[in-house]
């Protein structure tokens, strides 16, 4: 791949990871956004005591957000170059840009995210694999998604809900 699509691709990453902490703000604050005063900072839910008093602004995360997203992505495109799946794997390296701070602002990922990503990132991946005439790829996959479903349904540590997973 030429310097200028990883150099666009890396600019992308970018603006995607300085975006992650406002988006992420969105699935991590307690209640809808109109909730209290219009001065209030938006209060995360308290996962533990230390956090339910720091507000959840976009600040010099922002920052960082945007340096990691384009290390992530400039470097997924330089390493993967022409491969058809990397636009599925930039997907999914995006919203993982959302899902750490979510992660670690809460310990649980919201669905509507993890739904995106998997349906999105899944039929890229199945896409790719159709496209370069090896479907053989997707066996692994396929089952290495079978065997986790289930398991991470009924594990013993996550919530009475199952999954351990905000919606």
């Amino acid at each position: 791949m030429s310097a200028g699509l990883v150099t666009a691709v890396a600019l992308l990453g970018g603006l995607a990871g300085g975006a992650a902490p406002v988006v992420a703000r969105r699935f991590t604050t307690s209640g809808p956004p109109d909730a209290g005063p219009p001065d209030a900072p938006p209060v995360r839910p308290a996962a533990s005591p230390s956090l339910s008093t720091r507000p959840a602004r976009p600040g010099w995360g922002s920052a960082v957000g945007a340096a990691v997203g384009a290390v992530v992505l400039g470097g997924l495109a330089a390493d993967r170059g022409g491969d058809p799946a990397l636009p599925a794997l930039l997907l999914v390296a995006a919203v993982g840009l959302v899902l750490v701070p979510v992660d670690l602002a809460c310990l649980r990922l919201p669905d509507p995210l993890v739904a995106a990503v998997a349906v999105g990132g899944g039929l890229g991946l199945a896409g790719a694999a159709l496209a370069t005439g090896a479907p053989g790829r997707l066996l692994p996959a396929l089952a290495g998604a079978a065997l986790s479903s289930p398991a991470t349904s009924c594990s013993p540590c996550c919530p009475a809900r199952g999954s351990g997973s905000v919606t």
